[in-house]
């Protein structure tokens, strides 16, 4: 369930990865809504919105779903309230546009830049290791053994990766719930205001073994610098020096 709010509208967004429900709602619309739903509560416009919000934001929020036809019925109660108050909302059942452009498209985005994160990480780690390596060669001796580490093998790395997947997923197969952290959530949130028209989205073929593949939103031009040099120059004995690190 994911809140939008653009302006004085508020869009409720409900998926199970299947389908993809949403209501839109003015700020006059979920005033009354909210009246209609509690009649005995008398309060202030600027509270009721306040209360809504903070029900969306609430970690004991209990929510009961219910799909009727081409409907789902959202109802909230939030148990730790003073006041008893509860929320329905009634979400219409969205076309396959609206479920590319809100739960696919985005969900590409966030896995091209866990892509782009993951290559910048190990030619990080590898430039690492070539210094960690070339301060051994002057001499250098690292002070405490607890921080010492080996040097990291991309392809050792990424099998054990995949073996660790493989029998996580053994275990339970079915992955429904999407948390995100706090900067591929906002990637996440970005990608679904991108209007997409979908006779310009051309099926893709994703080659296998790290061929270049295209993607389906524009890339911009990146001019890269590797980030360390491959080559490790041996020092003369008679310039050598011991160092010590205290890490």
């Amino acid at each position: 369930m994911r809140k939008d709010v653009q302006g004085s509208t508020i869009a409720l967004n409900v998926t199970n990865l299947k389908k993809l429900w949403r209501v839109k709602l003015s700020e006059d619309d979920l005033l009354k809504l909210f009246r209609s739903q509690n009649p005995i509560v008398q309060a202030k416009p600027e509270w009721i919105v306040s209360y809504v919000n903070s029900c969306f934001n609430s970690s004991d929020l209990v929510v009961q779903l219910e799909i009727r036809d081409n409907t789902l019925s959202v109802e909230m109660v939030k148990p730790s309230s003073e006041i008893k108050v509860k929320l329905t909302f009634t979400l219409e059942e969205q076309d396959s546009s609206e479920f590319f452009r809100e739960i696919t498209n985005p969900m590409v985005a966030v896995i091209n830049q866990l892509v782009e994160q993951r290559s910048k990480l190990l030619n990080l780690v590898k430039s690492k290791d070539l210094e960690l390596a070339e301060y051994r060669l002057e001499g250098a001796n690292i002070s405490r053994k607890n921080v010492e580490t080996d040097e990291v093998i991309e392809k050792e790395f990424f099998n054990n990766c995949t073996t660790e997947f493989i029998d996580r997923i053994r275990v339970d197969q079915t992955v429904s719930d999407l948390v995100l952290p706090q900067d591929l959530a906002e990637i996440y949130s970005e990608a679904t205001r991108i209007r997409t028209i979908d006779n310009q989205v051309e099926p893709s073929i994703l080659p296998a073994g790290g061929a270049e593949k295209e993607s389906l939103s524009p890339n911009k031009t990146e001019h890269k610098r590797p980030l360390g040099s491959s080559v490790i120059v041996q020092v003369p004995r008679v310039k050598q020096r011991k160092k010590n690190f205290n890490l």
